[in-house]
């Protein structure tokens, strides 16, 4: 599934990652060696042959966060 990541204060993208089983919030989340603490989870939709389905989840995290290992 393609998972985005964004920073939760301006909502800007800083990567986009296949993941199996994306994370939920108050959980951390290590790519590249940095981890962040998720803060927050979106689910987006497409409409497909008349019905909608799951294309995207968004993680937002904090800027602050992302400097602290867990």
């Amino acid at each position: 599934m393609l998972v985005e990541l964004r920073d939760a204060g301006s909502g800007t993208l800083l990567n986009r990652v296949q993941l199996d089983d994306p994370p939920h919030p108050g959980s951390w989340l290590e790519l590249d060696g940095i981890c962040y603490l998720i803060m927050q989870r979106q689910h987006r939709y497409s409409l497909k042959g008349g019905a909608y389905q799951l294309s995207t989840v968004c993680l937002l995290y904090t800027s602050d966060a992302a400097d602290d290992t867990p």
